[in-house]
């Protein structure tokens, strides 16, 4: 946390545009699904939960890498991914004010190269299951996991609110999930129900690849790099900014707090202590 606040600090002294690739807010569902956040179209949200899997550790002879050592890495699944659903959940709903987490190291050493014979500790975490409140009060659930064995790159949440409800998967990345609790329920229920909404390429000023093309991990990232060069042009503010990475990092750090104290951990604390 104090190096993200020393940058953020830098960046703002020497006068310069920066931004964070977090790149899985850029999917054209969620930008959507934030249209409608900001809309009211989910009146007061009661509750969200988020999650992030994949399988890349779940082979216990799979040789140790530098993303499974403390020293290199700064965390395990937490700041690999967890990152990721953490800041698509906060572009949606804003800042987290206190976080409760659990942290788990499944396999606790790994060949130090293949075929070796020599293994090596693991210092990082394999799971990190957190419970959140934003500063709106809302709360909801995190989930990030690289043992999450048959999934490759699950990345999707869930969002509940007094009008209306979201769901979204990256493995589904052309629709957001929609429901309308306005929808009428009668006759034998009406039009009730979650409907997918078509959101494929529609990025503001697309010109290629044609909407039509389904959006991958790649267009994220082009979008990302898009549209950090656009508020250069327009000289406006980035997002994700450096201080949207600081707020993640903070979040990340009271989740390990909490992992080890056992109890909830208020952000603005970590943030006020670097």
């Amino acid at each position: 946390v104090a190096e993200a606040q020393r940058m953020v600090a830098a960046a703002e002294r020497a006068g310069i545009k920066t931004q964070m690739t977090f790149n899985f807010r850029f999917y054209p569902a969620v930008l959507r699904a934030k249209q409608l956040v900001d809309e009211g179209f989910l009146g007061r949200v009661f509750s969200f939960r988020g999650r992030y899997y994949r399988s890349s550790y779940i082979d216990p002879n799979k040789p140790i890498s530098w993303r499974q050592q403390k020293a290199v890495a700064g965390g395990g699944a937490l700041f690999d991914i967890g990152s990721h659903i953490l800041d698509m959940l906060y572009s949606l709903l804003g800042e987290f004010a206190t976080v409760q987490a659990t942290l788990d190291t499944l396999i606790t050493d790994r060949p130090a190269a293949a075929g070796a014979s020599e293994r090596v500790a693991v210092d990082v975490d394999d799971i990190a299951l957190l419970t959140l409140r934003t500063a709106g009060g809302v709360l909801g659930v995190v989930d990030a996991s690289r043992m999450g064995t048959g999934l490759t790159n699950d990345i999707g949440f869930e969002i509940f609110g007094e009008k209306g409800a979201f769901r979204f998967s990256g493995l589904d990345p052309a629709w957001l999930e929609v429901y309308d609790v306005r929808d009428a329920d009668k006759p034998t229920g009406g039009m009730r129900g979650f409907r997918k909404v078509e959101t494929v390429n529609r990025y503001a000023g697309q010109k290629a690849p044609d909407w039509s093309m389904a959006p991958d991990f790649v267009r994220t990232h082009a979008e990302c790099q898009y549209q950090f060069l656009k508020a250069i042009a327009e000289d406006r503010p980035t997002q994700p900014s450096l201080a949207d990475g600081l707020h993640i990092q903070a979040v990340m750090a009271a989740a390990e707090r909490s992992s080890q104290i056992g109890q909830w951990v208020e952000v603005s604390d970590v943030l006020r202590e670097g």
